[in-house]
């Protein structure tokens, strides 16, 4: 009987840890989820700036009609953007997003 008061007990803390985990998800942390946005939104940007790199126009406006369903990029999409306004187009995305998120967690919050 020794075995089956393990496992009881082992069933026991697991459900009581279980317990306390979500406890621990019931409010977001507003500035981590800003970083977090902000972060995420960097990332896609720098990495749409990469695949505009590596690819030629032709490819982009392909591409972006694709993901776009009819519409017409080709009169658009610019290719020589310069490297100082590519930094600030990612720290102005950063920081919309970062705001986003921080009202995302505040409503969240506030809504449990």
């Amino acid at each position: 009987m020794q075995n089956g008061n393990s496992l009881y007990s082992s069933v026991a803390v697991f459900t009581v840890a279980l317990h306390k985990q979500k406890k621990k998800m019931e409010k977001l942390n507003q500035k981590k989820t800003a970083i977090a946005s902000g972060t995420a939104s960097l990332v896609v940007y720098l990495g749409c700036f990469l695949v505009m790199t590596i690819m030629g126009k032709d490819a982009i406006v392909k591409l972006s009609n694709l993901l776009f369903h009819g519409m017409d990029f080709s009169n658009i999409i610019r290719m020589n953007i310069p490297i100082g306004e590519t930094f600030l187009g990612a720290i102005i995305s950063f920081v919309f997003w970062g705001i986003i998120g921080y009202f995302f967690a505040f409503i969240f919050n506030k809504l449990k």
